[in-house]
């Protein structure tokens, strides 16, 4: 994790990384590839930076950062290794989603860092729902609807939103009616302590 701080926080190193991540014929024969080769490693390690977790130990509250060794939450390690895991082999994520299993940072670093990738990604998953033999769970299909952005539930559909707005809309435009004033034994109405004080 260090590595990767300390690569794209270096514009030189950064660029060296970079030039060096594609090989020399390659550069020569086809520089548009290269191009494009160097911009998906750029984009990758980019984001890879982003998701670093943030270290538990204080460096800025010590005069010796260098003698204080970065420690990371077990929680946190290990979602970076699923993201990690995902930038390096999104292939694996796509066999992870046609065994059914979600992982959402590592769908989410597909989406950023391979989108090719992510949008065959998202053709799999809708097939998948289309497939299913049995009823998809709700929160499941919510969760499928949202990292692959199709309305896999008929309350994410376009439509319903709409309608459950208006519905809304119209409760807060019309509210209630004023409760009538309570009354006495007498059958006279009296007035509540707030009502004679505004009076």
């Amino acid at each position: 994790m260090t590595r990767i701080r300390q690569t794209v926080d270096d514009p030189e190193r950064f660029q060296n990384h970079l030039t060096h991540a594609v090989p020399m014929h390659v550069q020569h024969y086809t520089p548009e590839l290269a191009n494009d080769i160097r911009f998906a490693v750029g984009r990758k390690l980019a984001y890879l930076r982003e998701q670093l977790p943030a270290p538990m130990s204080r460096l800025a509250d010590t005069v010796t950062p260098n003698a204080i060794t970065e420690r990371y939450s077990a929680h946190s390690v290990a979602k970076f290794a699923r993201i990690l895991r995902a930038v390096e082999n999104p292939l694996d994520v796509i066999e992870d989603v046609t065994k059914g299993k979600l992982d959402r940072d590592a769908i989410e670093a597909v989406e950023a860092t391979s989108p090719a990738l992510y949008e065959e990604l998202r053709l799999r998953a809708m097939a998948y729902a289309s497939r299913k033999r049995k009823e998809i769970p709700y929160p499941r299909r919510v969760l499928l609807g949202l990292l692959f952005k199709f309305p896999a539930d008929k309350s994410m559909q376009k439509e319903f939103i709409l309608a459950n707005q208006a519905a809304m809309s119209e409760e807060v435009e019309s509210p209630p009616p004023p409760k009538p004033l309570s009354t006495n034994n007498f059958g006279e109405s009296y007035e509540t302590e707030i009502s004679r004080k505004v009076l």
